[in-house]
């Protein structure tokens, strides 16, 4: 199954991440390659201010401890990660960024495959076996109006097509910049859910409507905008999917609507509408109040697994405006789209929601269909393995690291 990766960064959750993240001094763990279709991109331990991401690849998650010392292949400074199909890109934060292709060998070893360099990237979408979409946004600076979308193509490494869009203009011009929080590519249409914001730091008085941008695709002419004031903005900063289309072809979206995903305002329920097949307007028949299934709590991130199931991290306590961008004390669920029913996940304790809503980053799915997932919580960093028919979790294997940033199944 594809992943769809829509990664973010800003401001002072950024310069938090940077602190860990970025390294004064090497560590004493030498890149010595592992094998495994499976590939985690372990942070190491190092101190509350230093620490390093390595990527390593291991065919087991099950059971046992998961070590990066004396292997892994280091990520200096911040990365996003990218999934498309059997390779997997890694791109560095910075102005001028380098994004590095890596494959399995016949070995199974994990190798460098491509290099190339790229704007700086929030927000990625697969979509092919061998190609992805990103944007660069800039986040309300003066005199950058436009965005960039990228179509990058995994196996040659390399940049086939880009193209500019107003930022401003989804937003019609109410003096707010759109920032996209995720893309569905559907037919000759390219659909954008955005939020507004006022300034560098996220704020808005449009939180209690949910935008989406229509594009055409490929020349990324605008179309026009579609709301809906049943729930609130779609997404949320540095996360994924919130937007997905379904083997039917119908588009779903996800609104958080919650001070810990980093609204400013909570105006709305957490909310979940769709966008039929062959319609480029909301179905005004279909809504899914989330808060209603969950016993009043707001839902943190969301990812389509198929067959109408989508796997969700619910928030288990009532946030305020002090905890805008906390992520914190969420569990798993698993949410009929079609049933508009909602289970909870048992034998997984109540977690740590990710430094960012980068959800698609937090776990895989095996080669028998069940998901391995990351889960920090008071016990400790373990994956899981979670079946979403029987709505049940086991603990795995022990990670030593301070947090796992990326989980892929390279088969």
């Amino acid at each position: 199954m594809k992943k769809q990766l829509l990664l973010w960064g800003i401001g002072l959750t950024y310069a938090a991440i940077f602190l860990t993240s970025c390294r004064e001094k090497k560590d004493d763990l030498p890149d010595v390659a592992s094998t495994g279709a499976y590939v985690l991109s372990v942070r190491s331990e190092g101190s509350s201010t230093v620490s390093t991401e390595y990527l390593t690849n291991v065919d087991n998650v099950k059971s046992g401890e998961i070590s990066i010392v004396g292997k892994g292949i280091e990520q200096t400074n911040y990365h996003h990660y990218q999934q498309t199909g059997k390779y997997l890109t890694t791109i560095t934060y910075t102005d001028v960024n380098i994004g590095t292709i890596y494959k399995m060998n016949e070995n199974k070893q994990l190798v460098q495959h491509k290099k190339f360099t790229i704007d700086r990237l929030h927000l990625f979408h697969p979509i092919s076996e061998v190609e992805f979409l990103a944007i660069n946004i800039p986040f309300k600076v003066q005199d950058q109006n436009y965005g960039t979308i990228f179509r990058v193509n995994a196996e040659t490494g390399s940049v086939i097509m880009q193209g500019k869009v107003n930022l401003y203009t989804p937003t019609n011009h109410s003096g707010e910049q759109a920032v996209f929080s995720g893309m569905a590519l559907r037919g000759n249409k390219l659909y954008l859910p955005f939020f507004h914001i006022s300034d560098g730091k996220f704020n808005s008085t449009y939180t209690d409507t949910a935008y989406v941008a229509i594009y055409s695709w490929p020349d990324l002419k605008y179309e026009k905008r579609i709301v809906d004031s049943r729930t609130g903005f779609i997404g949320s900063y540095c996360a994924a999917g919130h937007v997905f289309t379904t083997e039917n072809n119908d588009i779903y979206t996800v609104s958080p609507c919650s001070f810990s995903t980093g609204a400013s305002q909570e105006t709305k329920p957490s909310g979940i509408l769709r966008i039929k097949a062959g319609q480029t307007e909301f179905d005004k028949d279909y809504f899914v109040n989330i808060e209603d299934l969950s016993g009043g709590y707001k839902i943190n991130s969301a990812y389509y697994l198929g067959n109408n199931k989508m796997l969700a991290s619910i928030f288990t306590t009532h946030h305020t405006i002090a905890d805008r961008w906390a992520r914190a004390d969420v569990k798993l669920a698993i949410i009929d789209i079609a049933d508009k029913t909602l289970n909870y996940v048992n034998g997984v304790p109540v977690h740590y929601g990710g430094v960012t809503g980068m959800y698609p980053n937090h776990f895989m799915i095996d080669n028998e269909g069940k998901l391995q997932i990351k889960i920090k919580s008071a016990e400790g960093l373990y994956m899981y393995e979670v079946d979403p028919n029987t709505y049940t979790g086991i603990r795995g294997a022990k990670i030593i690291g301070q947090d796992v940033m990326h989980v892929a199944n390279l088969k």
